[in-house]
């Protein structure tokens, strides 16, 4: 893996000020790398990975300087109605690319105006590349300059503003400047006002985009959506709007994946020459990654006015735990199980220490579904407990400490790379969106340290 991060430092002109920063950044490729080669050798997956320019780079990091859209409310020129609301069904082609028709310049690392760029050279026959910069610099009332901004905001200031400036008179310099209106000597991109797309209609969005190109905002957080780089993405998409991009057409893959063509911003190395096909009906409208978080996550995370709860931490004074422990061979931990949801984990606690225990899962078997409150099948009570109490919160010397003396439950966030997770040392994407309940049932490190 060493050789290979070096030869893809070569390859992208990548540098690190030290050996310490070198070792830092290693062990994240290392850790985005394996993901990459785990997604490409799964059996019927539709799209690819690979190991880009992006490679060194946590999730956290790409997201904070690979995206920053705002989807704010209704502004001044933005229409109620819906223009292609009553377009005639027939009338809809099975597929459109908007490139064919000369309508979508060329990709950039950056650029959140494909749609306006389109819309010009369909009223016009001129196909010019709008000033990003211009919009960095000038637009101080709607724009967060290069942390992002709202996308409707800057179709206002276009249409408050006679247009934009060209690129090449008012250049791209990947920094917040100060606004250069003698730069602007020429204008472009003329719009007298936007409007929204119907929230949640793929039928609606297909019919905008029939007849012209269209500017949306996406989830770029899903794991996968990264390292993209070819096929039908089907990876996961959720509902965190954080990314401008612009859907330039829609189709059907040879294996019969119906798609969006959507034109990004992260340079023509990332994806299809900077390009990807986002799985169209996929049966969930609001994101791909919504469906698994809804069937596999659910925990709420409760207060600690429970009757049960204690407010002190028994191990606070443990001293001298072992360096690794593993429950499973002490015989203190069961089959792994396929159950799906919970809810609060301290309301579950309060349960069991109210009601003397639980029925064993052999009396009272998971069902994979709601169900009546069944007294009669709860014949054998086990896992008795008095009480619990929390372990301090951000504190890894306390868990420590606690889980040397028992199995932990704990609250995590099962977000990003997780689903996906086979072997090894998880060191991708752990948020703080609380999430999922898991037990820790060990600790220890690897040969590697």
């Amino acid at each position: 893996m060493a050789k290979r991060h070096q030869q893809w430092m070569t390859g992208f002109g990548r540098s690190y000020k030290d050996a310490a920063e070198k070792a830092h950044r290693f062990k994240i490729f290392k850790a985005n790398a394996a993901f990459i080669d785990t997604i490409n050798a799964a059996e019927n997956r539709s799209y690819t990975l690979a190991i880009n320019k992006f490679a060194d780079l946590t999730h956290k990091e790409f997201l904070s300087t690979k995206t920053g859209a705002m989807v704010g409310m209704g502004s001044p020129r933005a229409s109620s109605a819906f223009m292609y609301a009553d377009a005639d069904d027939d009338d809809i082609p099975d597929s459109i690319d908007w490139r064919d028709m000369g309508a979508v310049t060329e990709v950039k690392s950056q650029g959140q105006f494909a749609a306006t760029e389109g819309i010009n050279q369909l009223t016009t026959g001129d196909l010019v590349s709008l000033s990003e910069q211009e919009l960095i610099d000038c637009d101080n009332t709607h724009s967060r300059g290069c942390s992002g901004g709202y996308p409707d905001k800057a179709f206002q200031y276009i249409a408050d503003n006679d247009c934009l400036s060209p690129d090449s008179d008012y250049l791209y310099e990947e920094a917040d400047g100060s606004c250069s209106p003698e730069l602007a000597t020429s204008r472009a991109g003329k719009i007298s006002g936007y409007e929204y797309v119907p929230s949640n209609d793929e039928a609606a969005l297909m019919k905008a985009v029939a007849n012209q190109p269209v500017s949306v905002v996406i989830d770029a957080g899903g794991a996968g959506f990264q390292f993209h780089r070819s096929g039908v993405f089907t990876g996961e998409c959720g509902t965190q709007m954080n990314h401008a991009v612009a859907v330039v057409g829609y189709g059907e893959s040879s294996d019969g994946i119906k798609y969006w063509l959507v034109k990004n911003s992260w340079g023509a190395e990332w994806g299809e020459d900077g390009y990807v096909k986002i799985q169209r009906e996929s049966g969930n409208v609001e994101g791909l990654y919504e469906e698994f978080l809804s069937t596999r996550t659910g925990l709420k995370m409760g207060s600690h006015s429970h009757q049960n709860v204690s407010s002190s931490f028994m191990y606070a004074d443990v001293a001298d735990a072992p360096a690794s422990v593993d429950w499973r061979t002490k015989g203190a931990v069961t089959d792994v199980k396929n159950q799906r949801r919970c809810g609060k984990i301290n309301a579950a606690f309060d349960y069991i220490a109210s009601n003397g225990g639980l029925s064993t899962e052999s009396d009272y078997p998971f069902e994979e579904a709601d169900g009546s409150c069944s007294p009669e099948r709860a014949g054998t009570r086990a896992g008795e407990i008095s009480g619990y109490e929390s372990v301090p919160a951000n504190d890894k010397a306390a868990l420590l400490n606690a889980v040397a003396n028992q199995p932990v439950t704990v609250g995590i966030d099962a977000g990003g790379a997780f689903k996906f997770h086979r072997s090894g040392v998880f060191t991708g994407d752990c948020g703080t969106n609380l999430n999922h309940t898991v037990t820790i049932v060990g600790y220890g490190r690897v040969a590697t340290g």
